[in-house]
């Protein structure tokens, strides 16, 4: 396994992928920050007299539902992109030591 790292490859990943990466988080930013004003702005069309009435309402109206799905699906893709591009970083660093422990072996030898 280690002798298929390569590590410009790894490190082209993460480059390529950097902008997809940050819009990434970016999307998922602006849901989370999104979701207590569409939260406020269902509660206000609500016509329930009670502030637990006005929430039931806002979290079981479709808008909900469907921020509900884009949320999850961000975070989804934020989570799994970060996951990649940390996983060729520790490529990376494994191929780092390995060549270090090569080294080495290779001082001992001689």
């Amino acid at each position: 396994m280690l002798n298929n790292i390569i590590p410009e490859n790894e490190l082209k990943f993460i480059e390529d992928n950097f902008e997809k990466y940050q819009k990434a988080e970016e999307r998922l930013t602006y849901l989370e920050s999104y979701k207590n004003a569409l939260k406020a702005l269902l509660m206000m069309e609500s016509h329930s007299p009670t502030v637990a009435g006005k929430e039931m309402t806002a979290y079981a109206s479709e808008e909900y539902q469907v921020w509900c799905k884009d949320y999850a699906q961000a975070k989804s893709e934020f989570s799994a992109l970060k996951l990649k591009i940390e996983v060729a970083r520790m490529k990376c660093e494994l191929w780092r030591s390995q060549e270090a422990s090569n080294r080495m072996i290779d001082r001992t030898i001689r």
